[in-house]
């Protein structure tokens, strides 16, 4: 199993936590920790807003399976990768995904 980790900035507009989409692929998962102390993270597709997004508050740590049933080698679509966004200013998060 491949890992990748990395330290994503999250802006006021949507920005993108999987690492590419050359290597989302299907079948990946993915962790996203918000550090004690940050700003809360909302998460969800190319179109995510603070509104609409899944709510990541600081010090916590949520999981996401990336779709599992298509084939492998599929080249997935911007809508189909994971974002994140902020009310104001940035946040940094850590972000693990294996099966790249």
């Amino acid at each position: 199993m491949a890992l990748s980790a990395r330290v994503v900035t999250v802006a006021m507009t949507a920005t993108i936590l999987t690492a590419d989409q050359a290597d989302a692929r299907p079948g990946t998962s993915l962790a996203v920790y918000v550090p004690v102390g940050g700003a809360t993270v909302y998460v969800g597709g190319p179109g995510v807003t603070t509104a609409t997004g899944y709510p990541c508050i600081a010090g916590s740590e949520h999981f996401f399976d990336l779709d599992p049933t298509s084939a492998p080698g599929y080249a997935q679509t911007s809508s189909e990768l994971v974002y994140g966004i902020v009310a104001a200013s940035t946040q940094a998060v850590n972000v693990l995904q294996t099966g790249v």
